[in-house]
C-alpha cells in the first residue's frame, strides 16, 4: 500500500503501523550487527538506504496528511506519527531529515505537474504538453 492509495483514517493507521514495523526492523538489524560495514565510498550503505527509503515514504505521508488528501488521524494515529518521526531521527537524524523533506517535495512536485496538466518532462525552460493525437 503506498501513500497515494490511502483514503480513510483506518488505512492511514495501518500504513503507519507498517512504517513503524519497518523502522523497528531496521533498528533490530542495526543492534544485531546485521548491516555490513562498507569499505568502498562509492557503495551505498544498506543502513542509511533503509532509513532514507522509510523517511521518504514518511515525508510523502505527512505532506498528504497536512494537505488533507485523506481523513484526519485519530489520537492514536497522531501519537504514532510522533513516535515514527522520533525513531527515524534516533536511527540517523541527518539521513531521516533529508529523506522526509525529499518525500514532501516529491508530493508537492507531483501536485504542480498535475496542476499544470503537464506530463512531468521538462523541455528547455518550459513544460510542453503533448497534443492530442500526437504519439
Amino acid at each position: 500500500m503506498n501513500v497515494y492509495q490511502l483514503k480513510t483514517r483506518t488505512e492511514a493507521f495501518i500504513w503507519l503501523s507498517l512504517m513503524e514495523g519497518d523502522l523497528l526492523s531496521i533498528r533490530a538489524s542495526l543492534n544485531a550487527g546485521l548491516y555490513p560495514s562498507y569499505d568502498d565510498r562509492s557503495e551505498e550503505p544498506e543502513f542509511e538506504c533503509a532509513v532514507f527509503n522509510c523517511g521518504t515514504a514518511f515525508g510523502e505521508f505527512m505532506e498528504r496528511l497536512e494537505s488533507e488528501d485523506f481523513d484526519a488521524l485519530s489520537t492514536a494515529g497522531n501519537e504514532l506519527t510522533g513516535m515514527i518521526d522520533n525513531m527515524g531521527k534516533m536511527l540517523c537524524e541527518p539521513v531521516w531529515t533529508q529523506a522526509v523533506l525529499l518525500g514532501r517535495n516529491e508530493v508537492r512536485a507531483d501536485r504542480a505537474i498535475c496542476a499544470a496538466e503537464a506530463d512531468g518532462w521538462l523541455y528547455g525552460s518550459r513544460i510542453y504538453r503533448r497534443r492530442p493525437g500526437m504519439d
